[in-house]
């Protein structure tokens, strides 16, 4: 039998209360463990060394109250994470998340599985709403990898396979993150940035903007959190 045909395709994972605290756990260690580094990306809109704090803050208060609440449903689990999440989210970054993560939720409130479709959905769903909490939306900054990974997430909505689907979305975040760098010298400058020694030397050091990096760090968490549990279920051999 060839390779091909060893294969597997995941086409959903089941949507449980267990899954959605290891996806709020998962997201809360990787924030932490990126927090500082976050905070010395924090050049725009002001170099308050906050984002990842901020951020922080924001995902750790809903993991703590997925954690001690007891939730019949996953309905039940979101609708405390909604309340969490729109009372801690300190700064722009925290609002950013916090309208994101909501929307997200919100669009998989009544579905039973993630799926490709599924999963297409919430990433439409918390894109639009973190435009919303963005105000004034600018290019470079953390709207960029929000929109690429919702336009991945469409593109592939009709993939069996859900790793395949993870992958191109978080491919197209890494992608539109990276690309805030080449975006950041302009951004300062109608900031009212004068020193253009210092903006050379940040594109040198390849600096990205501090809540792009925040958003991808949260994705990856988000999305290696649900590959990790579907290797506990069941996949579909090809």
């Amino acid at each position: 039998m060839s390779q091909e045909m060893h294969k597997k395709v995941l086409e959903k994972v089941i949507l449980s209360v267990d899954l959605i605290r290891q996806l709020f756990q998962g997201m809360s260690s990787a924030v932490k463990e990126w927090r500082d580094r976050i905070d010395k990306m924090n050049y725009y809109p002001v170099p308050d060394a906050d984002t990842g704090k901020n951020l922080a803050k924001t995902i750790y208060a809903a993991s703590e109250a997925a954690e001690k609440g007891k939730f019949r449903s996953p309905k039940q689990l979101i609708d405390k994470l909604e309340d969490s999440l729109l009372e801690t989210c300190p700064g722009n970054m925290g609002a950013i998340m916090s309208e994101w993560l909501t929307s997200f939720l919100l669009s998989l409130r009544d579905q039973k599985v993630i799926s490709p479709k599924t999963l297409a959905k919430a990433f439409e769903a918390a894109a639009k709403s973190a435009q919303v909490a963005l105000g004034n939306p600018k290019q470079g900054t953390a709207l960029d990898p929000i929109n690429s990974s919702s336009q991945a997430a469409s593109k592939h909505a009709d993939q069996k396979d859900l790793n395949h689907s993870m992958k191109a979305i978080l491919a197209q975040a890494r992608i539109a993150l990276e690309d805030t760098t080449k975006k950041l010298r302009e951004l300062l400058i109608e900031k009212g940035v004068v020193d253009l020694n210092k903006i050379d030397q940040l594109e040198q050091e390849k600096a990205v903007d501090a809540g792009a990096l925040g958003f991808v760090i949260v994705l990856e968490a988000l999305l290696e959190g649900i590959r990790e549990v579907s290797n506990e279920q069941t996949t579909i051999p090809v």
